[in-house]
């Protein structure tokens, strides 16, 4: 009724996936970063949650194979079809990962951006390291901005599990030492940012730095320090 119009939002996301599927029907041609577009689905512009998963989804049916003159479903056929370039999916994913971390839910956000670091089929070596280039920067940015405490290398992604520093390492084509030491990295900008120049405690904190600096192999910091 008038009322659900008022306080919804009268587009569902289902149709434009149809409407991209038998575009040739429909005469009017659409596209793929279009139909995820989050105001296709909802009132709130920057609410990427669905169009994320459902790109996920997409994704996954374009990489599942057929066998020889079976009939391939009109979904795996959209799906490769009609691709985000690495630009579009990872301008998705970033803001995906951003609308979590203000969430308060930064290791949620780590697996967003390691998901979307992960190569489709058919693509070339540039969108490979491109992909590799965003996840690595995205989880040392996250790390950076969150990680408190030390531990054991790993992050614990609510309602996934452990995302160790193996498991990152293996998707990003990292040496895993590498990604460990991205953990110490964080640990020391979190040391100095809480530091205060007049702090009574600024030699510990400051020895404090220099270990995990050293630790991460950011050997121009700890020769400042």
């Amino acid at each position: 009724g008038d009322g659900w119009l008022r306080e919804g939002w009268p587009v569902d996301i289902c149709y434009e996936i149809v409407r991209m599927t038998f575009q040739g029907m429909v005469g009017r041609d659409t596209s793929l970063a279009n139909s995820l577009h989050p105001l296709t689905h909802s009132s709130e512009a920057f609410d990427s949650e669905l169009s994320w998963h459902l790109q996920q989804v997409l994704e996954t049916l374009s990489a599942y194979s057929h066998p020889p003159h079976a009939h391939v479903p009109p979904l795996s056929l959209l799906a490769r079809r009609n691709k985000l370039s690495v630009s579009q999916k990872c301008a998705l994913a970033s803001q995906f990962a951003t609308q979590l971390e203000m969430a308060g839910q930064w290791q949620s956000a780590c697996y967003v951006c390691l998901s979307s670091s992960e190569p489709a089929p058919g693509d070339t070596e540039d969108a490979r390291e491109a992909l590799t280039a965003f996840g690595a920067a995205q989880i040392r940015g996250l790390l950076c901005r969150n990680l408190t405490t030390k531990g054991d290398g790993s992050i614990t992604v609510p309602g996934v599990g452990r995302l160790t520093a193996a498991d990152v390492a293996a998707t990003l084509s990292k040496p895993e030492e590498e990604v460990r030491r991205w953990f110490a990295e964080a640990l020391a900008w979190r040391v100095r940012s809480n530091r205060g120049p007049h702090d009574s405690s600024r030699r510990i904190f400051q020895d404090e730095e220099l270990a995990l600096a050293m630790e991460s192999g950011w050997w121009e910091r700890s020769h400042e320090l």
